[in-house]
């Protein structure tokens, strides 16, 4: 399937300034040159929401057929603290030594903690198999949940950082086989959640995860933490950041 790029998104802390137009944090970034080839939009905890709770979604849009042809894969989505200084902005470079090293076989030659960011709050959808084992279709991890997973199956393939028939991640695959109700906006039938309630709005986080694609269709990625939840008094909606329509960070990268 070519290429692999990684999504890397930021949560900044409660009090942060708005980001002015030319001042980016994170985006999407080729494993193989660590160029980055788009922008990500950061989030703000917003100093007036009711809880640091947050659902952290994944999910695939923007397919164009019917017929299964267009393919992609996620892997490794992750949520961990990380330091300012750590923080990729504007037209910073990916570190692919270092993000290579981070994806080596265990124990990796590189901590995280050594890059400035700490664990991963979400549990893994990395499921670490033998190489060659296959899961039966819409099987899911400890800790995720999801909803019209009948085009998602768990495939073994090449990871980023390795030689081709290294066969050393279990990758999510996505597709489509199925007509929209209207419009021709076909949306692969897999979306993952997961809910998470240690995180802590005076902090920074990060959030990544890996994807490929088979083709130059607009695949448009749905990643990232929201949550909205209604103030118990009024009803109305609370957003848990500053920057995202009704707390959903619906984020929509694409090439």
């Amino acid at each position: 399937m070519g290429t692999w790029y990684k999504f890397v998104g930021y949560i900044l802390p409660e009090g942060t300034a708005a980001l002015g137009n030319a001042e980016k944090r994170g985006g999407i970034y080729n494993t193989e040159t660590g160029a980055k080839l788009a922008d990500s939009t950061a989030l703000i905890w917003n100093e007036d929401r009711l809880n640091d709770n947050v659902n952290f979604t994944l999910g695939v849009s923007g397919f164009t057929q019917t017929d299964g042809s267009e393919q992609a894969r996620i892997w490794k989505p992750e949520i961990r603290e990380v330091e300012q200084g750590a923080i990729l902005k504007n037209d910073d470079l990916l570190d692919i030594a270092v993000d290579a090293e981070l994806n080596g076989p265990p124990p990796p030659p590189v901590s995280y903690e050594s890059t400035g960011r700490g664990d991963n709050a979400l549990a893994g959808l990395e499921l670490n198999l033998e190489p060659g084992h296959v899961l039966e279709d819409g099987t899911l991890p400890a800790g995720w949940s999801g909803w019209n997973r009948d085009e998602s199956v768990w495939e073994t393939v090449d990871g980023p950082y390795t030689e081709a028939g290294a066969n050393n991640v279990s990758a999510l695959a996505l597709t489509n086989t199925e007509a929209p109700a209207s419009g021709t906006d076909h949306n692969a039938n897999a979306n993952l959640a997961q809910s998470i309630d240690t995180l802590d709005g005076s902090k920074a986080y990060e959030y990544t995860f890996y994807f490929q694609r088979n083709t130059d269709s607009d695949f448009r990625f749905l990643a990232g933490p929201g949550n909205a939840p209604r103030d118990p008094v009024t009803n109305e909606l609370v957003a848990t950041f500053k920057n995202a329509t009704n707390g959903a960070a619906n984020f929509y990268p694409k090439l």
